[in-house]
């Protein structure tokens, strides 16, 4: 197999490691993983009769005979260390890009576009290693050692930093979907389409879902398959929680955002705005009803499993998500600093403080990094609010032994394991569902209560103008028109009666 290899590998070097050579292009990922895909399909038939009967007679010496699965190996090999040697260039554009958002203006909040060099070929490795699934079934070795038969995608997973470029830029892609699918702001026909049902009569349960849940459901599980590859139960694991979690939380904020504007119109269209509120509900309950149902398939169940029996692999999840956690507050901390409040900060250093002295300079820049702090830990400064005194009264100490078990609760390996992967998300969009509908019959029932207020005042209204007319006229009868003080009586009595259309 070595000599069968070495042309090849020698050819690939020629062709995709050297710098002089036209077809090493950072930019084109695919032509080195379509060209490994073609070498292994193009020499099967030499492989097939040649080799893999003499590696057969020979199995007890070898752990694989089949000749292809060793071809594909030794070439997988090959364009992982190209791939090895393209990433810090990778990374470094990204992070180019990221700080020049950064520190030129560009309001992205904090979530970094990363470049499109690097989502590229991250996509294109993950449709490499499903192609070679596919065609020559090189993912059933690969899951029964990983060591002796690597994959590609093991180059995004070899470290922290790469891991979190890898779901960064998943997060940022899956964000960018869902606001254009719900916060479509230029077409306003086009932002109720994806609410609207089909008008037919004979529509089953699956049609009474709204395109916009089925939309984030494929949403979600596109996004599934492409953490199926990863090593070990760790990454997974860590790429749900820092891609998918956030991502539903998103979405039960837009639709609580939703239903809450239905809920205040209901008082002035009780029909229309009814009906799409339980449009609403039905994708809340849809997104939460799919999750229940991927929390019992064998993938997330054995994930969750694993995950939970093992210390191990708990610490190691923990450990990466506070690494995660510090490079996502270093980039709020460089998007905070970016902004007008920093320009002030040096200003002030280089500035007329400097002129002053160092006291203004330092206290300027106390001043400005006090208000940094507190935007980034969301603690609003109240002017003028006096500290509440300590009370030792017994509802004072229920009070703290409240608080004392809320923070037993927010535990951070608490929070971060709980039964299921989804349990807590399937939780928060069932109450809101039921929130929402609760608060929609709410508002119903006061604008019943003011209707019949309403009435019941026209109604009396009514009753007065009535009695005001029958002794206007039977009191006063006129010689001019006969018999009027009979005549209100048939017209008027049903009003009396409580008739009034």
């Amino acid at each position: 197999m070595d000599c069968v290899l070495d042309p090849l590998l020698l050819r690939f070097r020629y062709h995709f490691e050297r710098h002089e050579s036209a077809t090493n292009r950072l930019a084109k990922p695919e032509w080195y993983l379509t060209h490994v895909h073609e070498q292994t399909n193009a020499h099967t038939r030499f492989l097939a009769h040649s080799l893999t009967p003499e590696l057969h007679r020979h199995r007890e010496e070898v752990h694989c005979w089949d000749a292809q699965i060793l071809l594909l190996r030794g070439l997988v090999k090959a364009a992982s260390r190209k791939l090895t040697q393209d990433l810090p260039t990778l990374l470094a554009v990204s992070g180019f890009v990221c700080r020049y958002l950064l520190v030129y203006g560009a309001n992205w909040g904090f979530i970094v576009q990363y470049s499109p060099l690097l989502c590229h070929t991250l996509d294109e490795v993950l449709l490499f290693e499903q192609n070679i699934d596919e065609d020559i079934g090189y993912g059933s070795w690969a899951s029964a050692d990983r060591r002796a038969y690597p994959r590609c995608i093991d180059v995004f997973t070899s470290n922290s930093d790469v891991l979190f470029a890898w779901t960064s830029a998943d997060v940022e892609y899956a964000h960018r979907v869902l606001s254009a699918t719900l916060e479509t702001e230029s077409s306003g026909d086009k932002k109720n389409l994806v609410w609207q049902l089909e008008d037919d009569a004979t529509t089953s349960e699956q049609e009474l879902v709204p395109p916009v849940a089925q939309r984030f459901v494929a949403l979600l599980d596109f996004l599934s398959q492409r953490f199926m590859l990863m090593e070990t139960e760790e990454h997974r694991y860590l790429y749900v929680m820092q891609v998918h979690l956030p991502l539903l939380r998103r979405f039960g904020q837009q639709c609580d955002a939703r239903g809450r504007r239905l809920v205040n119109a209901l008082t002035k269209n009780t029909q229309s705005s009814w009906g799409e509120l339980f449009v609403v509900v039905n994708a809340l309950q849809h997104v939460a009803q799919t999750l229940a149902i991927w929390e019992q398939s064998s993938v997330f169940l054995e994930l969750s499993r694993k995950v939970a029996r093992s210390e191990t692999t708990r610490a190691q999840v923990l450990r990466m998500h506070v690494a995660y956690s510090k490079q996502v507050l270093a980039r709020a901390s460089a998007a905070v600093l970016a902004t007008e409040e920093a320009t002030a900060v040096r200003q002030a250093l280089a500035g007329p403080g400097a002129m002053i002295g160092p006291t203004a300079a330092l206290t300027a820049a106390y001043s400005v990094g006090s208000k940094t702090m507190k935007s980034l830990f969301r603690r609003a400064e109240t002017d003028g609010k006096i500290e509440a005194p300590v009370d030792s009264s017994p509802a004072a100490e229920a009070t703290d032994n409240d608080n004392n078990s809320a923070e037993d609760q927010d535990d951070p390996e608490t929070l971060v394991f709980s039964h299921t992967i989804f349990e807590l998300q399937i939780a928060e969009l069932k109450a809101l569902a039921s929130t929402l509908l609760e608060a929609g019959k709410n508002a119903l029932v006061r604008t019943v209560e003011r209707d019949v207020e309403n009435y019941r005042s026209r109604y009396v209204d009514l009753k007065i103008f009535y009695f005001f007319i029958l002794f206007f006229f039977t009191n006063k009868p006129d010689s001019s028109v006969p018999d009027c003080h009979v005549s209100p009586v048939p017209i008027l009595q049903p009003i009396l009666d409580g008739d009034i259309r």
